[in-house]
């Protein structure tokens, strides 16, 4: 059996025992501070490499 790399938002609301509506708040702030550190890896990615050539 596989293991899952999400949670759904039910999954969140009981795991933290917050709301539906907090969980949602939660897993956008997460999907927000995912995007930028995601961005910020692309973008250090190609400075190292153009600082090797």
């Amino acid at each position: 059996m596989t293991e899952k790399s999400f949670m759904t938002v039910e999954e969140v609301a009981a795991e933290l025992r917050v709301s539906k509506s907090k969980a949602y708040q939660i897993v956008r702030e997460l999907k927000a501070i995912n995007r930028f550190v995601v961005s910020y890896i692309i973008k250090y990615v190609v400075y190292l490499i153009y600082q090797t050539r």
